[in-house]
């Protein structure tokens, strides 16, 4: 699979939108990045480097798959920001005017890195809202200054193909020394002078294995012994920060979330979580085959680090080992952890 589908007719999703209207490969990904958040922990503290020194990302979904039921997935490692009062901070780019928004931990899953984020209903906001796509600070209006989430990705279904050379592209907020760096400058200069354009990053890649495991395993639905993708390998180099972002594919479906990788050690693989809509979708639910959806906050322990740490172990090294058997166990741990 190639960009052959770059000028092909892709579905733009937007909160509160049954239907889609056919759009073309480019606005497809603007739409990914709009959906494509930053994830941080709950600080007061008015010195921003203090508030930005920790943060993931996750990327804006539809539970029902129409509009509705909006979460923010992401992994279950970034949902440990949320600490003992559950309370994360969630903000899109600068460049779309959205406000920040206060969500929590609604649902970790029990055996892989991956876990969904509510918005405090209080802080919703009523009325259609879209992201203006192209010059984005240009065709700012006050009310996509007040609209957050704009925009929701698409999930891929249970089948979606991912044969090794297909492409993908990441995106996701990566962090590091310059945007600490940057914040305390426009804090002194009193947020005056040149503006800092800060889009979800974007690299693209392709997948160079995938890893099964039994629904069973991953969402425990009738069909309990059908074989889905539970991991994917590729290429699209992701940056610390970006954990939890979206991996997409060419028609701007969702197929993963990032988890961990070897770009601390100069390389550019990374391991993303298989994200098909069955396995997100049940972790949403209330229970079994309910059409409630999960609203009420999670009790501190079920994401606690450690706890999660060797969960993602747990789950993650037989998938690591049998994508890259070069590795031996330590170097397996070192990228996982």
């Amino acid at each position: 699979v190639g960009f052959r589908s770059r000028h092909r007719s892709c579905a733009l999703a937007r909160p509160g939108a049954g239907a889609c209207c056919d759009v073309s490969f480019a606005t497809v990904m603007e739409n990914a990045r709009a959906a494509t958040v930053v994830v941080a922990p709950h600080v007061t503290s008015k010195i921003p480097f203090l508030a930005s020194s920790r943060r993931g990302s996750g990327v804006v979904v539809s539970l029902d798959g129409k509009g509705g039921e909006l979460r923010v997935l992401t992994c279950a490692h970034v949902a440990c920001l949320a600490g003992q009062h559950n309370m994360v901070d969630v903000r899109a780019s600068p460049e779309f005017g959205a406000r920040t928004r206060t969500g929590y931990v609604v649902a970790v899953h029990p055996s892989v890195d991956l876990a969904l984020i509510a918005l405090d209903e209080e802080e919703a906001v009523s009325g259609e809202g879209t992201v203006s796509f192209g010059n984005a600070t240009e065709k700012n209006t006050e009310t996509q200054k007040e609209k957050f989430p704009s925009a929701y990705a698409r999930l891929a279904g249970p089948g979606f193909p991912l044969p090794p050379g297909t492409r993908v592209t990441a995106f996701g907020y990566a962090m590091g020394w310059s945007s600490l760096v940057s914040s305390l400058v426009r804090s002194l200069g009193g947020g005056k002078g040149n503006k800092e354009k800060r889009f979800a990053t974007e690299t693209r890649g392709e997948t160079l294995a995938t890893y099964e495991a039994t629904n069973a395993y991953l969402s425990k639905n009738e069909n309990e012994n059908e074989k889905i993708t539970a991991f994917i390998l590729h290429t699209a180099a992701v940056a610390s920060g970006a954990s939890g972002g979206p991996l997409v594919s060419e028609n701007g479906h969702v197929v993963g979330v990032h988890s961990f990788g070897d770009a601390f050690f100069g390389g550019s693989k990374d391991v993303a979580v298989a994200t098909p809509v069955g396995v997100v979708q049940a972790l949403g639910r209330l229970g079994g085959d309910s059409n409630q959806w999960r609203k009420q906050k999670c009790p501190p322990e079920k994401y606690a680090t450690a706890q999660i740490n060797c969960m993602i172990l747990k789950s993650s090294d037989p998938a690591l080992a049998a994508m890259c058997p070069e590795l031996t166990l330590t170097q397996r741990k070192a990228w996982i952890l």
